[in-house]
């Protein structure tokens, strides 16, 4: 009953205290160094031991729904989706080898300098035309329904740290490892410039027990520029380390190390 008294005085008191389409990122920022975080972003990909590659990431959230709750905390749920697209740039035509869509339904909760996301999301991996016909493989279907738990802490305004947990309960092809952990850092500089220019470092390690708990990491260093620091529109310069396992869903088993020169486009 008390349950049930607390769901219908939300329900009733919501519209008081809560708002329709609030901003996506305020609650749980973004993991900048996360290869398949949602995100706007164009990179230069150098591979150890092979030519120079693309990846076009297309992709955000939108916030649906927030209770502002007593205290300053606050509850969201939001809606997200996007591509990611590996292109080989040695070939005449840049062609395709590979692209990931994802679909995710983040519900966060922020309270002070902590912030919690659970999130349902789907993946799917697709091989591109291109790559099909130039290797001659049969195109097998790889996707994966998961949920993620994140738990995030700002010790001060510059530093962040985070980590969680991720499980699939669905998978194609089956008989894979189910569980994964991810951790990570950020720091970030005071803005400079008057206010305008903004330098960071992030770092990521995920390790999955489908390779074997082979650690996939993942460091960003670069700049951000924006108007003025409130803005949620701005641009990002940065460079790139990745090495382990690969993010692409179809060589999840594949390794690779890399080096990577981007830009990174924050629209909401």
């Amino acid at each position: 009953m008390k349950l049930l008294r607390s769901l219908t005085i939300l329900l009733i008191a919501g519209p008081l205290c809560a708002e329709w389409l609030p901003p996506a990122h305020e609650l749980f920022q973004p993991l900048r160094a996360d290869p398949r975080e949602l995100q706007y972003a164009l990179r230069e990909v150098s591979p150890v031991s092979r030519g120079p590659l693309g990846e076009a990431a297309v992709g955000d959230y939108l916030g649906l729904y927030r209770w502002n709750l007593e205290g300053g905390k606050a509850f969201q749920v939001s809606i997200g989706g996007g591509a990611f697209g590996r292109f080989d740039l040695a070939s005449k035509t840049d062609d395709l080898e590979t692209v990931d869509y994802y679909g995710n339904l983040p519900f966060d909760f922020r309270d002070g300098p902590w912030s919690v996301r659970f999130m349902p999301y789907h993946t799917s991996a697709h091989l591109g035309d291109d790559y099909l016909r130039d290797t001659g493989l049969e195109t097998e279907k790889h996707a994966w329904d998961n949920l993620k738990w994140l738990v995030s802490y700002e010790p001060l305004s510059c530093v962040r740290l985070y980590g969680g947990y991720n499980y699939v309960f669905r998978t194609l092809p089956g008989g894979i490892g189910r569980n994964a952990v991810q951790g990570g850092f950020e720091v970030q500089s005071r803005w400079y410039a008057g206010h305008h220019v903004r330098y960071y470092w992030a770092n990521d390690l995920q390790s999955w027990e489908r390779t074997a708990w082979n650690p996939m990491f993942n460091s960003q260093a670069g700049v951000t520029l924006a108007n003025k620091p409130e803005d949620a529109r701005a641009v990002s310069f940065f460079i790139e380390y990745g090495c382990g396992r690969q993010p692409q869903g179809q060589f999840y088993l594949q390794k690779e190390t890399r080096w990577d020169f981007g830009i990174r486009f924050h629209l909401t």
